[in-house]
């Protein structure tokens, strides 16, 4: 009789810690993309305010882009000239959702909140994006980020 409540109580158990533990899988892709979109807000703004010069900023983006973001942001870097452009003083990934996972590529809708500081002052800005990561080797990189029109 013991030996048959183990076959329902093992069974049982690892039903429970694989639920529990698929749970948090979830959370680290959503803070895989969140810190991914903040490196590339980062970046990019580091190189447009002259913090870091372009080349180092084409080094940094190969680390987290794919194609074919990792080409539109580095012909964005190499036409770059100086301009007034609003600083991206913070944002906050709002909603995250994931709409696929397919053959190494995981593609997301998310709604990003985008804190800016521009020359009449501080605003706020809301903007849906088609998020896609691409699998490079062993690591998820950024592969599109595109705004969505509503």
């Amino acid at each position: 009789m013991k030996t048959y409540a183990n076959l329902f109580l093992i069974p049982f158990i690892l039903v429970i810690v694989f639920s529990f533990f698929s749970g948090f899988t979830k959370g680290t892709d959503t803070y895989l993309v969140e810190e991914l979109i903040k490196e590339r807000t980062d970046i990019l703004h580091k190189v447009y305010f002259h913090q870091i010069d372009p080349e180092k900023g084409e080094e940094l983006l190969y680390e987290i882009e794919t194609q074919p973001l990792l080409a539109s942001d580095i012909r964005a870097l190499r036409q770059f000239t100086d301009t007034d452009m609003d600083m991206v003083r913070d944002l906050e990934i709002l909603v995250l959702e994931q709409t696929s996972n397919l053959y190494g590529k995981k593609s997301y809708r998310g709604d990003i909140l985008w804190y800016m500081r521009g020359p009449s002052g501080d605003y706020v800005q809301s903007i849906d994006y088609s998020i896609l990561l691409k699998k490079s080797g062993n690591l998820y990189k950024l592969s599109e980020f595109t705004p969505v029109q509503p």
